[in-house]
């Protein structure tokens, strides 16, 4: 984790909507210069889902999700940057 994020930052940068979420999640990156990887895990650190190679350079990019077959619980959504890691939780309900 870049320890130069906030959350404050992260919360306008990185949006996961809708949260808590049923079918699918989207996760809208705004502003971040250069996504790498977006991975989701669960509270164990199992990866559930990863997207590589992601467009590069790339100001403002929206990813949606289909999280229908995830159990009930919170994750996590770690978004690779050149800069670092950027990391965001939500409620699959």
């Amino acid at each position: 984790i870049n320890p130069g994020f906030n959350d404050e930052v992260i919360d306008q940068k990185v949006i996961i909507s809708p949260n808590p979420a049923g079918v699918y999640i989207d996760i809208n990156c705004n502003g971040i210069d250069s996504v790498e990887s977006i991975i989701i895990s669960d509270y164990q650190g199992r990866i559930v889902h990863s997207i590589k190679n992601v467009q590069k350079n790339t100001r403002e990019i929206t990813f949606r999700i289909d999280i229908s077959s995830y159990i009930k619980g919170f994750y996590c959504v770690g978004i690779y940057t050149e800069r670092g890691i950027w990391i965001k939780k939500f409620l699959k309900m």
